[in-house]
């Protein structure tokens, strides 16, 4: 994709769509957020998937995120100083979340992720 383009759907408040305005996001709703997609792959779609991952990444950041991680994260993704993506790797998923095993245990104070990845040699 071309970060050009995204830069400039930063501009426009396009890529911290689900985040409050408290965190410099735009606090647009999803319906919102869909139309905006969908206006924004007439002109580029791989652009467009890319920012539609960057918000998923966002929303995520600020709807589990602890505050101080909040305030310094989201305006870095908002202005895409910094971009955000995700990796889904699992036999069998494709990348289609939906289909992924991963299960995390509390154990404790920690976290155990058990779940099979996709490596190459």
């Amino acid at each position: 994709f071309p970060v050009d383009n995204v830069r400039k759907a930063a501009s426009l408040g396009c890529c911290a769509i689900y985040a409050r305005e408290d965190c410099v996001g735009t606090g647009l709703s999803r319906l919102d957020a869909f139309i905006t997609f969908e206006a924004l792959s007439r002109g580029c779609v791989s652009t467009t998937a890319h920012i539609s991952i960057h918000n998923m990444c966002a929303w995520m950041m600020y709807t589990f995120g602890r505050e101080d991680l909040r305030k310094t994260w989201i305006p870095q993704l908002a202005s895409i100083e910094k971009l955000a993506s995700c990796c889904i790797t699992e036999p069998g998923a494709g990348s289609d979340a939906g289909s992924l095993n991963t299960a995390a245990k509390k154990s404790g104070n920690d976290l155990l992720l058990n779940s099979a990845k996709v490596t190459k040699n």
